[in-house]
């Protein structure tokens, strides 16, 4: 039994994350390898061990180390990816907002990323389903549909796009499982726009993982007097880029790009001949964390590599 099938068989069995872990961890110590791709030919689900697994999942505090999908799984390293989240209890402006940038991202070839919960999310992967750029990521096993309403949904998603969960199955979702999925979204994500929330809630969270990550987050205005505007708005207030027509959405992810590819840790290998130490980088940042993000993003774009503790430019 090789190293993937034995996390899938420990992570259908219930095995907790932190198991998970450790067996991945001891198995990589014991090899001697860092990521080994392992997952040529199959199907319905991948590891951090693999090739295809993100490295954006592989720098977040609690990766999840298996990952179940249906679905075309190249389109889980497709970029840009957006995700578009907000609370279900949308209005009907919020509906027609979400489902207006959905069509937009996806006419310009840019997958919707989302957690298929119903009002926002679901608006927002409408035409995104059809033409098979949707990613959906539950908080439950790929076998449930919830609500029960999304069953068309998640099955043209299914066909076309791309389920994942790091739950198997028939594993229903808790209150936890879905906060923990929100992480995931945002670390796939090159942007993250919440659409309607209010003050707290899981698109709040979303957005909260997609700042710690350095994933920009844009957010759009909404009456004053509503509480599922009250978080976007805060959101706006707070430094999130604000929409104003879905056509922002476009420029925003240019912005986005030529922010992080031009600029900052670029400049700062370039003026020192395309190498550098990572302690020395480490000084031209507030934090580590900081630091680690910019290069995790820039290899995702593969305009970086790391070699031990040494960054080069490869652009």
């Amino acid at each position: 039994m090789n190293i993937r099938e034995k996390l899938i068989m420990l992570a259908q069995e219930g095995a907790s994350y932190k198991d998970l872990a450790t067996t991945y961890h001891i198995w990589q110590m014991e090899s001697g390898k860092k990521y080994e791709s392992v997952c040529d030919g199959c199907h319905g689900a991948i590891t951090i061990a693999d090739s295809i697994y993100p490295d954006s999942l592989r720098h977040l505090n609690k990766p999840p180390v298996v990952l179940f999908y249906e679905g075309n799984i190249l389109l889980l390293n497709k970029m840009p990816k957006v995700a578009i989240v907000g609370t279900r209890k949308a209005t009907s402006y919020g509906m027609s907002v979400a489902e207006k940038l959905g069509y937009t991202l996806v006419n310009a070839g840019v997958p919707v990323v989302s957690g298929l919960a119903r009002g926002i999310d679901v608006a927002s992967q409408r035409y995104a389903a059809d033409r098979g750029l949707a990613i959906a990521v539950l908080g439950n096993g790929l076998d449930i549909y919830y609500p029960y309403k999304n069953k068309v949904i998640q099955d043209t998603i299914a066909e076309k796009g791309l389920l994942i969960s790091e739950y198997p199955g028939e594993v229903r979702g808790t209150k936890w499982s879905y906060v923990a999925r929100n992480r995931i979204i945002a670390a796939l994500s090159s942007l993250v726009i919440v659409v309607e929330s209010p003050e707290r809630g899981g698109s709040i969270h979303t957005a909260e993982f997609a700042m710690e990550l350095g994933v920009p987050v844009a957010a759009v205005p909404g009456d004053i007097f509503r509480i599922t505007s009250r978080g976007t708005n805060a959101l706006i207030a707070d430094g999130a880029m604000i929409i104003t027509k879905p056509e922002d959405v476009l420029s925003m992810i240019n912005v986005v790009a030529y922010t992080n590819d031009k600029h900052g840790l670029v400049d700062i290998l370039r003026e020192h001949g395309g190498i550098m130490n990572i302690s020395v980088l480490r000084g031209y940042y507030d934090s580590t964390g900081s630091l680690m993000k910019d290069i995790a993003y820039l290899e995702m774009k593969q305009i970086v590599k790391m070699e031990g503790s040494v960054v080069i430019l490869i652009e």
